[in-house]
């Protein structure tokens, strides 16, 4: 009589039927998600990690870990280096730059963009990507207002005296960030930071809250705020970004906003494939404003001359 293996096994792991296949030990039901938990793992603890660690990040046994890391050994997507130490295989780069080379940035923000203007109907939202030493607006959504922001997608940021530009400069080593700002600090307005160190100090304090501010200081009247989004490999990739007049976002809403700018941020980083770690370390930063100031469109300071857009 012939045998039967389960449809979800793999190479005959997790062949055990369904019904009793409970989750007794704590492991991932089913062989694709245990297998899909050890590759996790695999990446996760990069660049090389013990079987031991594998199983305990992925929750599954020794044993079940160690066949599925030969499976991934002999397609490729693992390397075994002995004495029960595994690396991430050529196949995984492969597959991940097949991705990345078709990664559509826009569509993959698109969602959480709306849903920040539709929070903030007021603001403008923006998303910007890094392109070599050039921070560029790809997607742009209108404030629901009689007026416009003059930037326009495709447009080039100065990373000194933007939200987005100081946002994505917070997350460069120092290094880094030099290439990408000239020892000349250009003044847009009078509120322009002009000085290097003070730059540094601005960005310490970017770095420390999760998001960025522009009062004022690319374009008089207008105030910004910004945070970081992160790419698979968790390097900054961009930024997104709101604008309006700063009579309609007043410095008393700052924090309260900046608190869904980084979730939208999280998300997209998210749908990027970003660590979990980076992920989960905006959110939490987001959350504490967010208890800190409920209301955050209450506080409106009185109108102010601004420029018009």
């Amino acid at each position: 009589m012939p045998t039967t293996t389960d449809a979800n096994s793999v190479d005959g792991i997790g062949s055990e039927p369904a019904d009793r296949r409970s989750n007794r030990t704590g492991e991932p039901n089913g062989a694709v998600d245990k297998a899909i938990s050890v590759l996790e793992a695999l990446v996760n603890s990069a660049p090389v990690a013990q079987l031991a660690t594998i199983s305990a990040e992925s929750g599954v046994s020794k044993s079940n870990a160690h066949a599925i890391l030969g499976t991934l050994v002999r397609r490729g997507y693992a390397r075994s280096g002995g004495n029960g130490a595994y690396e991430p295989g050529p196949k995984i780069l492969a597959l991940a730059g097949r991705v990345l080379s078709t990664l559509d940035f826009s569509s993959h923000a698109r969602p959480s963009l709306m849903a920040l203007h539709d929070r903030f109907p007021q603001v403008a939202v923006h998303f910007g990507v890094l392109s070599g030493s050039d921070l560029v607006y790809v997607d742009k959504l209108d404030a629901r207002r009689a007026y416009r922001m003059a930037s326009t997608v495709g447009m080039r940021l100065s990373f000194h005296c933007t939200a987005m530009g100081k946002a994505v400069l917070a997350e460069l080593p120092p290094e880094a960030r030099r290439s990408l700002v000239s020892s000349d600090l250009l003044p847009h307005t009078p509120h322009t930071i002009t000085d290097l160190h003070e730059l540094d100090l601005e960005l310490e304090r970017v770095a420390a809250a999760g998001f960025a501010v522009d009062n004022e200081e690319n374009e008089e009247g207008v105030r910004c705020i910004a945070a970081a989004v992160f790419g698979s490999l968790g390097r900054v990739v961009g930024g997104v970004s709101i604008s309006a007049p700063a009579f309609e976002l007043s410095r008393l809403a700052v924090e309260g906003v900046a608190s869904y700018v980084m979730e939208a941020a999280a998300e997209i980083s998210q749908s990027l494939g970003a660590t979990e770690s980076v992920i989960d370390g905006r959110r939490q930063l987001a959350a504490s404003l967010r208890v800190a100031t409920p209301n955050p469109v209450r506080g409106q300071e009185p109108p102010t001359p601004s420029r018009p857009i």
